[in-house]
């Protein structure tokens, strides 16, 4: 019994002594005994997204003197100038002569340069007495820059801002290819009429192919024939042009001469440039045949304007268009 009670005795001296020591916690005063003043840890920032605000406001510092602060250099305005080539309609009457220059006069256009039939441009050279230059019989160029000198097909005028600028007005459609093709059915019989007939029609292009001016040159060309690159562009599925190469076109493109319409507008399909319409009773051509062609100018943009009224009731009848542009001259 004894023996019991000295157990039991122990039990719970051992009981209230675990409990007891599982209860002890350390004092305020104890805790700065044991734990330094300073952080054992360095203390790290959290991640931000927030931007660092300016070490310096702006304002904290004056304004340097403007009178020792580098100013930019003024540029001069950039030139520009319109122009605009007008193929006069075959067997056109002389009203409607007289409506097609009143329009060209409203457009208000520094450069027109008109091609087509004696008769025609031999009128309408009679509504400009003072501002036009007859190149020959079926050639006009009207401006009213001064005129610095003439050089069949150039004319050298002198631009608003002193800038020299030269201008050849071409016309070579009276041999128009087209008239030939009529008669021809296969695609080589179509390529032996368009290479012969360009060797003659080459020898009335070397004035301009042999330029040699520094002077930014404009060329008003109505040259009776397409350019390649449309027919290429849309030979697919049309009735009646094929993957060729026009020699004209070629040519001056071998010689530098940029085609602004080219330059201004996607593609053929999207925008043809038509100048040329000719209608008969088996087919139409639609063609654009007049071109205003750049060398060290910039085209910033082309149209194309309709000459009507436009004739149906005949056949064959034409359609014309002239084509217009405005030039940046760098």
């Amino acid at each position: 019994m004894l023996l019991l009670k000295k157990i039991l005795l122990a039990s719970l001296l051992l009981t209230t002594l675990v409990v007891a020591t599982s209860c002890m916690t350390y004092t305020y005063t104890d805790a700065r005994l044991v734990i330094p003043a300073n952080r054992s840890i360095p203390e790290t920032p959290f991640p931000t997204t927030k931007a660092e605000p300016p070490a310096e406001m702006i304002g904290a510092h004056p304004l340097p003197d403007t009178g020792t602060t580098p100013q930019p250099i003024p540029t001069a305005p950039v030139e520009t100038f319109t122009a605009a080539l007008v193929p006069l309609p075959c067997q056109a009457s002389l009203g409607f002569l007289d409506r097609i220059v009143d329009e060209a006069m409203k457009a208000n256009l520094d450069i027109l340069g008109f091609t087509g039939e004696a008769s025609s441009i031999e009128h309408v050279a009679s509504r400009f007495p003072s501002n036009s230059t007859l190149l020959d019989t079926t050639r006009l160029l009207v401006t009213d820059l001064e005129i610095l000198d003439t050089d069949n097909p150039f004319v050298v005028v002198n631009l608003d801002s002193g800038r020299t600028l030269a201008i050849a007005l071409i016309d070579i459609q009276d041999s128009n290819v087209f008239q030939s093709l009529l008669t021809e059915s296969t695609e080589e019989a179509w390529t032996n009429t368009i290479l012969a007939a360009h060797e003659t029609r080459k020898i009335r292009m070397e004035p301009l192919v042999q330029f040699a001016g520094t002077h930014p040159l404009l060329v008003l060309a109505s040259v009776g024939e397409p350019s390649g690159d449309d027919w290429f562009e849309t030979a697919g599925g049309h009735p009646y042009r094929i993957p060729f190469a026009w020699p004209m076109a070629d040519l001056l493109d071998e010689q530098g001469f940029m085609d602004s319409w080219r330059l201004t507008h996607y593609d053929a399909e999207s925008a043809p440039g038509t100048t040329w319409e000719f209608t008969t009773t088996d087919s139409r051509f639609s063609e654009r045949v007049d071109f205003l062609l750049v060398k060290g100018l910039l085209p910033s943009e082309t149209h194309t304007v309709t000459i009507g009224p436009w004739e149906t009731k005949r056949l064959p009848h034409e359609q014309r268009s002239a084509v217009t542009g405005t030039f940046i001259v760098p």
